[in-house]
């Protein structure tokens, strides 16, 4: 990229560099552009520092601007069960390290290269409503729950589009691209520049760079093909549901179809003396079945879809009254079977013979 210092991955650095309290001025000035407050790193709270076993992700015990004390996790999130681990790992975190007579808050950082959601960074904040009126149980003069509950960033790197023009677009410039443009200006991005430089690799710390990011590579390209993977699986099932739906609708028509035979064979046999059977045969059909379809449609799919599925269906039944009409069937009868007002047959039937 023209313009710009390459520069390891971050998430090599947090493993290999960023620990090291030389650096800390680096993640501070990454925290500023997030936060939108100065934060001191007072101590890193990882364990694996002197272990062979590097992880990319990393604790800091900090002090803000203001004096207050809190721990920020950075980590790279992945896997289905991303979330639950964040969730759990602040838990712990709360558990294992906060004295109850000295809590402090807890900021989780996850940086992501899977997509979720539509845009580049997502934070979570907790609060308490009133379940009906909506109304904040807490104001700031009471409490401050910012400075007790714990808050989560989910940060979409692929998902950054690239323009610069803000310190934290800066950067996600660098987390996205492993470069860093030549007039990026935000606090301590020079000292990013100059300590992450690829250029300032030896032999031998340049072939496990490369060895990691070819790793990573492949990891990368597996995770693509296995949403290409999903996202296929989704369309032909929703392609499958949209046939499923049809054909029940289909279904409904025709049993629907039959009811009316039915109740006109009856109605024939028997006259006005067998309205009682109509009555039953003709709801028990229509209810039972049809409405059954339509009702498990509708819990079975997305509601748009059980919705348009209900409304073809009422369709259907408007239709149904002219043609029962048309075949002579009394008003009452129809009202029975359709399940709609006398009143309402009667002003459909009005109207028809009108055009008639």
């Amino acid at each position: 990229m023209e313009n710009s210092c390459e520069v390891i991955s971050f998430d090599y650095a947090m493993k290999h560099v960023l620990k090291q309290k030389d650096y800390f001025s680096i993640l501070e000035g990454f925290l500023l552009a997030l936060l939108k407050e100065e934060v001191t790193i007072m101590e890193i709270l990882d364990n694996d520092r002197n272990s062979q076993i590097k992880l990319n992700r990393v604790s800091l015990f900090v002090k803000n601007q203001h004096g207050k004390k809190m721990i920020v996790k950075i980590q790279y999130g992945g896997g289905n069960d991303y979330l639950s681990k964040i969730l759990w790992d602040t838990c712990k975190t709360i558990v294992d390290v906060i004295p109850v007579e000295t809590f402090v808050k807890v900021v989780s950082i996850s940086l992501l290269y899977f997509n979720i959601g539509s845009k580049c960074i997502y934070k979570s904040l907790t609060d308490f409503y009133d379940l009906d009126a909506d109304s904040k149980l807490f104001i700031e003069e009471d409490i401050n729950l910012k400075d007790i509950c714990p808050e989560y960033y989910l940060i979409n790197i692929n998902r950054f589009n690239d323009i610069i023009e803000t310190d934290l677009d800066e950067w996600l410039y660098m987390l996205k691209n492993n470069h860093i443009k030549d007039d990026s200006k935000s606090k301590n991005i020079d000292i990013a520049r100059q300590v992450l430089a690829v250029s300032t690799l030896n032999s031998e710390q340049k072939r496990k760079y490369d060895s990691f990011m070819k790793e990573k590579s492949i990891e990368r390209i597996q995770i693509s093909v296995l949403e290409q993977e999903l996202e296929q699986k989704e369309n032909e099932l929703s392609k499958k549901e949209q046939e499923l739906a049809q054909k029940k609708n289909e279904l409904a028509q025709k049993e629907t179809e039959l009811a009316i035979k039915k109740a006109e064979i009856i109605q024939a046999k028997s006259g006005g003396k067998a309205r009682g059977k109509v009555e039953g045969l003709a709801q028990g059909i229509i209810e039972g079945k049809a409405q059954g379809i339509i009702e498990g449609k509708a819990q079975g799919i997305a509601e748009g879809k059980a919705q348009g599925i209900a409304e073809g269906v009422e369709q259907e039944k408007m239709q149904l009254i002219k043609r029962s009409l048309k075949k002579g069937l009394s008003v009452k009868t129809i009202s029975i079977i359709t399940e709609l007002p006398l009143t309402q047959i009667q002003e459909i039937s009005d109207n028809l013979k009108k055009i008639l």
